[in-house]
């Protein structure tokens, strides 16, 4: 009988051992769900990490000169009017092709173009001249150039050193040109050592461009290949 109380003690012990360990480990486990939930929320609420960058850079050496004319006859007109510019040939275009993320497929097609024209003056009826465009055109459907919305239209936007262009913001258009040259023939001044900047395929990049004496120059162009991440100008 004494041995019989005993064993039922001891058994009645350990069910109570087991119980107490199951709840010790059920407030753990709760604990434990706490905390990863808390973590969890903390997580959830911070910022999505950028991704690194990742910029390709191309450095055009020597550098691109795209210039339509071979020579230029001036003729006068006279001392109360401007000298007429005939240029030769009478109209020619030039062409350059942009690979800029180094894939082996070309994205953009940047040309100068030019054409006669006449100049109206008063004092003399008008003069012969000619006008120059610089073009820019992507070469894919998902190749495009950086432009402002204002109003009605699409403007250009130049960018310079240490600027940032961002990859959410601005406008994209698959042509986009400029007159560098025309009446009066003071040309545009409007690119020189200035910045264009492009889309590519979720990707954002730059191409720098100079005037040149009758043209536009090619200096160099750089894409960050990180999709979605903006990109410094700056020098390499």
């Amino acid at each position: 009988m004494k041995n019989t109380t005993i064993l039922i003690l001891l058994i009645l012990s350990i069910i109570g051992c087991k119980k107490e360990t199951n709840e010790i480990n059920e407030a753990v486990d709760n604990e434990i769900n706490q905390g990863v939930d808390s973590v969890n929320q903390i997580v959830d609420s911070l910022p999505p990490s950028k991704e690194v960058d990742s910029v390709l850079f191309s450095d055009i050496i020597p550098d691109t000169n795209l210039i339509s004319i071979d020579s230029i006859v001036i003729v006068s007109n006279g001392p109360d009017c401007v000298d007429s510019r005939i240029p030769y040939p009478s109209q020619n275009t030039v062409t350059y092709e942009i690979d800029i993320d180094d894939d082996n497929v070309v994205d953009f097609n940047v040309s100068v173009l030019h054409s006669p024209t006449t100049c109206d003056y008063p004092k003399c009826g008008g003069w012969d001249d000619y006008s120059c465009v610089f073009k820019i055109e992507g070469n894919n459907s998902d190749d495009s150039i950086i432009v402002s919305k204002e109003g009605w239209g699409y403007h250009h936007i130049l960018f310079k050193m240490n600027d940032t262009i961002q990859f959410n913001t601005n406008n994209g258009v698959a042509v986009w040109s400029t007159l560098i040259n025309g009446c009066p023939h003071t040309g545009s001044e409007n690119l020189r050592d200035s910045y264009l900047g492009v889309k590519k395929n979720g990707s954002i990049g730059w191409i720098h461009l100079d005037i040149t004496t009758y043209g536009v120059a090619i200096l160099d162009y750089a894409v960050n290949l990180t999709k979605g991440n903006s990109i410094i100008i700056k020098e390499q």
